[in-house]
């Protein structure tokens, strides 16, 4: 577990965007199923207004968020266009994932104690 870095990436959909955000997130899905067989998880959570989603992500280790990263950028660049973007960072990560993730704003969190059962 103390390798396994966790994402909460939430996202505020601008009026009128929620069929593209869909869309879009259906996009970004497809391709982490298709090009990363490392990922723990990817998960999509739409509030009952479909206003917010959160995506849960979830990986085995930091240098993924890299290949993630690479893989699903322009999607991303396409998402960041019609929602807001908040993220919180579970686990430790290096300063090359800090960099891909800081211009995003992203909070980063240190595992205290727990365990997993994956």
């Amino acid at each position: 577990m103390a390798d396994q870095i966790q994402y909460a990436v939430s996202w505020k959909i601008h009026d009128g965007q929620v069929d593209a955000f869909k869309s879009l997130a259906a996009e970004a899905t497809a391709l982490v199923e298709q090009n990363e067989p490392n990922m723990l998880g990817y998960q999509w959570y739409m509030n009952a207004d479909q206003t917010e989603c959160t995506l849960i992500e979830q990986y085995p280790s930091a240098e993924h968020i890299l290949v993630h990263f690479g893989n699903v950028g322009e999607t991303l660049g396409k998402l960041l266009e019609i929602a807001d973007i908040s993220i919180n960072v579970f686990g430790e990560i290096g300063d090359d994932a800090r960099a891909a993730l800081d211009p995003l704003g992203a909070v980063y969190h240190s595992l205290v104690i727990g365990f997993s059962r994956y």
